[in-house]
């Protein structure tokens, strides 16, 4: 299966993501079917710091800087990216197959804050990617997946 996004971890993998938050907003981000450490914060160089007592859509909390909150120790599939924050995930990856990562605030999810990641086995990977990387199977499974749709009608959840 070859999936053109741009995390494409695989199989057992362990890696540490950072999550950029550049809005005004605090996001419950959610990785599915991946368990994960957090394990920092800090603010994004150029993003304003709030004053003491004087904070706004526009700035990032200085106090949770480098803050990992007792109930976010442990395993999770959830964190909170706060605003003008990069929030850092240890994720390990060990159940194969395509999935998605997005906010769980679902006006979020349906305004593009929802992305494709694919964990396969490195080997399978190389197998199904041919000289020009593509994958020569890549429209053999298309066509079977639409000729399916066609019969039954799309099945596929949001």
């Amino acid at each position: 299966m070859r999936v053109g996004v741009s995390e494409n971890p695989a199989f057992g993998a362990i890696q540490d993501w950072e999550i950029f938050n550049f809005t005004p907003d605090a996001h419950p981000i959610h990785i599915h079917l991946v368990q994960f450490n957090v394990f920092g914060r800090e603010r994004i160089p150029g993003y304003p710091q709030c004053e003491v007592g004087n904070f706004s859509d526009s700035c990032s909390d200085a106090k949770l800087e480098n803050v990992v909150f007792p109930q976010e120790e442990g395993w999770k599939d959830t964190v909170i990216a706060h605003p003008g924050q990069v929030t850092r995930v240890r994720a390990m990856f060990d159940i194969e197959g395509l999935y998605v990562w997005h906010c769980h605030i679902l006006e979020h999810e349906d305004n593009e804050m929802m992305r494709p990641f694919v964990v396969q086995d490195r080997e399978d990977r190389d197998e199904d990617t041919d000289s020009d990387g593509d994958s020569d199977r890549d429209s053999e499974e298309d066509d079977r997946d639409r000729s399916r749709e066609g019969r039954r009608g799309d099945r596929r959840s949001g």
